[in-house]
């Protein structure tokens, strides 16, 4: 049944499921790179602000209260320096996982430079469907 909401509508068809949530503190320089991949990510920056790089696109400064959408994303970095050598996502998250906390992920100084808050993860979405968000993210 269709409602006087056009995304209600589509999040209906897409039914989508987070996967993966977690929570990223980050201060002083600090570099990630996330590999490529199938589903859509979704970001959002609490606290603090960091770049986001995509391959073919210009930089992004992302700051508190800004959000982000990936269809499928090659392979990217969110930094606070893009310049410096990145870390592997998987890695950072990856060490993580074996801590009590698992869903907070602290990378770089706490001492040093702007703090970073950000939540992120990615979406399953119903695959006859997902083509609607693919396509409209691409």
């Amino acid at each position: 049944m269709a409602t006087s909401d056009p995304l209600s509508d589509v999040l209906g068809l897409l039914r989508p499921q987070a996967m993966l949530a977690a929570e990223l503190r980050a201060s002083g320089r600090w570099s990630i790179a996330f590999d490529r991949f199938p589903a859509i990510k979704f970001g959002a920056v609490i606290e603090g602000e960091c770049l986001i790089a995509l391959r073919g696109r210009e930089i992004a400064r992302l700051h508190a209260g800004d959000i982000f959408l990936l269809s499928g994303p090659h392979r990217y970095v969110m930094a606070s320096d893009v310049k410096m050598r990145s870390r592997d996502a998987s890695e950072v998250f990856g060490q993580a996982s074996s801590s009590p906390n698992a869903r907070v992920t602290l990378l770089g100084d706490g001492r040093a430079g702007k703090a970073l808050s950000a939540i992120g993860g990615h979406f399953v979405l119903d695959p006859i469907h997902a083509h609607l968000l693919n396509d409209a993210l691409s």
